[in-house]
C-alpha cells in the first residue's frame, strides 16, 4: 500500500464516523489549544516586563524598609555617600481627596526629587511642559491617563490642584509608559507630600543609580552589608531590578505549571478519545485486516496503518489547536492592550513553536494509537474470519 492509500482509508473513516471522529479531535484541540495559550501568554508576559525593566535599566537598586523600620533621610545620605552610588532618589508614598474645578477623588500619590534627572534616570520622557524647578515646592508633574481621564474635565499644564487645601500647580505632563497605572500617576516635591501628612524625614523607598562600571550585584551586597552595621540586620531589603526580575518568572513559572498540569490533563483525555476510537476502528475492519492480510499485507503493514490513522487524528487535533489558539492568544493582546490599557502583553510567534506544537500532536496520536494498531496487527487470517 501506498501513502495515498492510507490516507483515502483515514479519510474515508472519518466520513464514515463524523460524530466520533469530532468528539476526538474536539478533546485532543482542546489540549492544545491549552497548551499554546499558555505557554505565548506567560512567554509574552515575561517578554514584557523584561523589556519594562531594561527601560529602567539594569543599574538600578531598590531600597525598601523591613520589620517595621522606617528609612530616614539621613540613611539616604549614607547611602548616597558610597563611591559605587551615582545618585539616589527617595521615594514616599500616601493618598488623599485631590480637588480639581469641582470634583474632588481620592488618589494615591508620590512625592520624590522632581528633577529632569530622576525621569531621566529611569527613562521616562515629558510630553507636555517643563519640569519643576528646585525651589518650586508646589509643582507638579502628572501621567497623561491623569490629566486626560481622572477627572470628567480634563487638566492641562498650568491647572491648579487641591490636596487639604493646599494649591499646587500642574507644570509638566509625562509620556505614557504602557500602563494605566504609571499613566495615572501624580508626582510632587517629596519635602512638600511629607510636611502635608506630618511625616517628617521619613522614606518609603529609595531608588539607587549604580555608577557605570560597578558590578550591580557586588554594589547591592556591599550597600546590604554598610546597611546592616549601620542600622541593624533586617531593617531593610536590596533588591536589583534582576532579582525582582526574576521573582516575577518564578511566580509565572509556577501559575504557568498549574494551567499547564490542567491543560495536560486535558490532552490525556484527548489521547484516551484516540484510543478508544481506534480499538472501534479496528474492531470494525476487523475483516478488511483479514482480506489485506490474505493478499499479502505485512504486521508491519497493518500496525503503521493504523498507528499512522491515530497519528493523524493528533495531527489534525494539534492543527485545529494552534489556529483556533492564536486566535485567542492575538484576542487576549487586544483586550489587554486596547481595551485595559495595559501595554504588558509582547506575543511573539515563532514557526519553530508551532511546528514543535504539531508534532507533538502526531506524536500524542501515535502513542496513543500504539496498543490498538498492535493488536490490529497481530491478528491471525483465521481469526478475522471468525468475527
Amino acid at each position: 500500500m501506498i501513502l495515498r492509500d492510507y490516507v483515502w482509508i483515514i479519510l474515508s473513516d472519518m466520513k464514515r464516523r463524523k460524530f466520533s471522529t469530532v468528539l476526538t479531535l474536539l478533546a485532543i484541540t482542546l489540549g492544545i489549544l491549552a497548551i499554546f495559550v499558555i505557554l505565548m501568554l506567560g512567554q509574552g508576559f515575561e517578554n514584557s516586563v523584561g523589556e519594562a525593566f531594561n527601560q529602567f535599566g539594569a543599574n538600578k537598586l531598590f531600597v525598601s524598609p523591613k520589620s517595621g523600620y522606617e528609612i530616614q533621610d539621613n540613611d539616604v545620605r549614607f547611602i548616597s555617600s558610597k563611591v559605587y552610588v551615582e545618585s539616589t532618589y527617595s521615594l514616599y508614598a500616601d493618598s488623599a481627596e485631590i480637588e480639581y474645578g469641582n470634583e474632588k477623588k481620592v488618589k494615591s500619590m508620590y512625592g520624590t526629587q522632581l528633577s529632569k534627572d530622576f525621569f531621566d534616570d529611569f527613562n521616562i520622557g515629558l510630553a507636555e511642559g517643563r519640569f519643576p524647578k528646585e525651589n518650586e515646592k508646589y509643582s507638579l508633574v502628572v501621567g497623561p491617563d491623569f490629566a486626560s481621564d481622572f477627572f470628567s474635565k480634563e487638566a492641562f499644564i498650568g491647572s491648579n490642584l487641591y490636596v487639604r487645601g493646599v494649591k499646587f500647580k500642574i507644570v509638566g505632563i509625562l509620556d505614557s509608559l504602557g500602563n494605566p497605572e504609571d499613566d495615572s500617576q501624580v508626582y510632587f516635591n517629596i519635602d512638600t507630600l511629607r510636611d502635608l501628612f506630618g511625616r517628617g524625614d521619613s522614606v518609603d523607598q529609595v531608588f539607587v543609580v549604580v555608577k557605570e562600571g560597578y558590578d550591580v550585584r557586588l554594589a547591592a551586597d556591599n550597600l546590604q552589608l554598610a546597611l546592616d552595621n549601620k542600622i541593624g540586620d533586617e531593617a531593610v531589603d536590596i533588591q536589583t531590578s534582576d532579582q525582582i526580575l526574576d521573582q516575577f518568572s518564578e511566580v509565572l513559572f509556577i501559575i504557568q505549571v498549574v494551567l499547564g498540569v490542567i491543560a495536560f490533563i486535558s490532552l490525556i483525555v484527548g489521547a484516551f478519545g484516540i484510543i478508544n476510537t481506534m480499538y472501534v476502528i479496528v474492531t470494525e475492519k476487523t475483516k478488511d485486516i483479514g482480506i489485506m492480510k490474505a493478499i499479502g499485507a505485512t504486521n508491519g503493514n497493518i500496525l503503521f496503518m493504523f498507528m499512522f490513522q491515530a497519528g493523524v487524528f493528533g495531527l489534525l487535533g494539534a492543527v485545529l489547536g494552534v489556529f483556533f489558539g492564536t486566535g485567542v492568544t492575538l484576542l487576549a493582546q487586544y483586550v489587554v492592550v486596547h481595551v485595559l490599557g495595559y501595554d504588558l502583553l509582547s506575543l511573539q510567534f515563532d514557526p519553530l513553536f508551532y511546528l514543535g506544537l504539531l508534532v507533538f500532536g502526531f506524536v500524542v496520536g501515535l502513542l496513543s494509537g500504539f496498543f490498538p494498531s498492535w493488536g490490529a496487527s497481530k491478528l491471525q487470517i483465521v481469526e478475522t474470519f471468525r468475527q
